[in-house]
């Protein structure tokens, strides 16, 4: 009777380590990746890192939400959020025109130089420019903006 039982949980054994081969084969290349990803961890020392900032979870907890209660962190805080508030509200489309034509008229500021300087009629000619007079109409709106919520506190 003991031989037979030893038997059968032999075979349920290797019935087991057979079926845990045939998983581990399936899934060859996800394991693969994931020795991979923590061997780079291991070169690239955030493994180690890691393993330091959980061994001392409670020190490092301490010191992070100190500095986050840092009046100048919780500033810039506070401006990083306004800033993802203010660029997500608007067209990525928009913003990359802007930021090209910006760093176009940058890039030629010293051809601008040898122009003649603008006088108020210049100014009045180039503000019947509707993409340009939009333009401004959003800068003073801007700050505008800044002016009337500096106003309110």
């Amino acid at each position: 009777m003991a031989k037979m039982t030893n038997k059968i949980v032999q075979e349920q054994d290797e019935r087991k380590e057979l079926n845990a081969a045939g998983v581990f084969q399936g899934h060859f290349d996800e394991i693969q990746s994931l020795l991979d990803l923590i061997s780079a961890f291991k070169k690239s020392g955030i493994l180690s890192l890691m393993n330091a900032i959980l061994s001392q979870k409670d020190d490092v907890l301490e010191v992070v939400s100190s500095d986050l209660l840092n009046a100048e962190n919780t500033r810039f805080i506070q401006n990083a959020l306004s800033i993802y508030t203010l660029l997500s509200r608007v067209d990525p489309e928009k913003i990359s025109r802007m930021v090209l034509t910006a760093a176009d008229a940058m890039m030629n500021a010293d051809v601008f130089k040898k122009d003649r300087p603008l006088g108020l009629l210049r100014i009045n000619s180039m503000l019947k420019d509707p993409d340009l007079s939009a333009g401004i109409r959003v800068i003073l709106s801007a700050i505008g903006a800044m002016t009337s919520s500096g106003k309110q506190q």
